[in-house]
């Protein structure tokens, strides 16, 4: 009989708890899932697609632009950045973390202020279409909603980025369980106006904050009082390029909701609503296997092992590629009866109904790169070629601004929602031919 060898025996374990890992975290993302379209469902009855819906959208969207910034980039460049000095001293390790954190501190502070001091100016920039009450409405929005910008890049791109490089995955991932939670509470709790709405939104990623620093004082014990940013050069030399890719994708979808707001009350809600579901099934399909291969691909690729890297990329690849298939024809086959299921209550009556599914439709290249596109871009930015991404993504941005006037001329929603579903699903392509090189 043939004997196991040690060797064998660790690796074979090692896979097992990996496993158990992305299923454990694709359970945890399952709930965030549930949490984020239990939000989205509350909204949707108690406001319709409606013109002060509208205006919340709009408000939110720099933070939620900041908050995609801090996960899709930041995090990359974090990971990136923690394995680099991974060789370091326990205390001087500690100390990076303390600074890394106070350094994210004091930027979320200085773009809330801006923020704040400039959200008349910002108000008419993101809703070129609205009334003159709209871009009041939003103004006072804008402001309520920076509150999420003061708390964001700490908790997101420096506590769980800094977790998931420890291994910390779970911690990590129950962080982003914080914000839904909290919003549902508040709607539970009583919140019945718009401006309500904007204020927990806010204050639902301050308390992710401190939720999500207590968890990386547990995992790392930094070194609160003896900050240091001695190795800033690293990271530095990666997180601009990965901003300046991740921004030209958010950039599409702040392009569509400018446009959107020329289309009459409704559509920007419409397309919201119709974004967040099909973020939220593509969110589910890949996160567990985009936060572990992240790190995974990160470590090879620093200890110089780049044909594994890449082989554990393409892994990943065909993985979630599989999970996508069964999701996206069901969205093809039944958009309407997905949204009467999850939306059509109260204010959400049949008007919205037909114009959320008909985005839904449209946004079937988005689904796709939230599932596959995402993961695709994690290992691309753990090989540390964030010039690849700034080109793919300046293609897609170019793409989007030339279709989008003339589809959304001719079609109005469903050209806009088409234009950003192409544009996304020809980065997901351009990603995956990368990869597989």
């Amino acid at each position: 009989m043939a004997s196991v060898s040690p060797e064998s025996t660790a690796v074979e374990r090692g896979a097992w708890q990996a496993q158990r890992v992305t299923l454990v975290l694709n359970g945890l993302f399952a709930v965030r899932v549930l949490l984020s379209l239990g939000f989205y469902i509350l909204v949707a009855r108690r406001f319709g697609t409606s013109a002060e819906l509208d205006a919340y959208w709009l408000a939110v969207t720099p933070s939620l632009i900041l908050v995609n910034l801090s996960e899709a980039a930041g995090v990359a460049a974090s990971i990136n950045y923690f394995t680099t000095i991974a060789h370091l001293a326990e205390d001087e390790q500690r100390s990076e973390v303390a600074g890394f954190i106070y350094a994210w501190l004091c930027a979320g502070a200085l773009i809330a202020v801006g923020l704040v001091l400039g959200a008349r100016e910002a108000a008419a920039l993101l809703g070129p279409g609205l009334s003159n009450a709209g871009r009041e409405q939003t103004t006072l929005l804008l402001r309520w909603a920076s509150l999420a910008i003061l708390a964001a890049p700490a908790s997101i791109l420096g506590a769980v980025g800094i977790l998931r490089v420890s291994d910390r995955f779970v911690a990590a991932a129950v962080i982003a369980l914080v914000p839904p939670a909290v919003q549902i509470t508040a709607l539970v709790g009583g919140v019945r106006t718009v401006s309500g709405l904007a204020a927990t939104f806010g204050a639902a990623y301050v308390v992710t904050a401190v939720f999500a620093l207590a968890q990386l004082h547990l995992a790392r014990h930094p070194a609160w009082l003896r900050p240091t940013f001695r190795h800033r050069r690293l990271l530095l030399a990666q997180l601009p390029p990965f901003m300046i890719a991740e921004l030209l994708v958010q950039s599409v979808y702040l392009r569509e909701r400018s446009l959107a707001s020329l289309m009459g009350a409704g559509s920007v809600s419409a397309l919201a609503l119709g974004l967040r579901l099909v973020g939220a099934l593509g969110a589910f399909v890949s996160a567990g296997v985009e936060h572990t291969l992240a790190p995974a691909v990160a470590r090879l690729h620093s200890a110089g092992n780049h044909s594994l890297a890449q082989r554990s990329a393409v892994r990943g690849l065909w993985v979630v590629a599989g999970f996508t298939v069964g999701p996206g024809i069901a969205l093809l086959l039944a958009p309407r009866l997905w949204v009467r299921l999850a939306f059509q209550r109260g204010a959400f009556d049949e008007t919205s109904v037909v114009l959320t599914s008909t985005v839904l439709v449209g946004y079937i290249g988005v689904y796709v790169f939230n599932s596959v596109g995402r993961v695709l871009i994690a290992a691309t930015m753990s090989r540390r070629r964030a010039w690849d991404c700034i080109v793919i993504n300046g293609c897609v941005l170019l793409l989007y601004l030339l279709l989008a006037p003339r589809l959304a001329a001719s079609n109005g929603l469903m050209g806009l929602a088409v234009s950003t579903s192409v544009a996304l699903a020809t980065a997901t392509a351009l990603y995956a031919l990368r990869v597989s090189r």
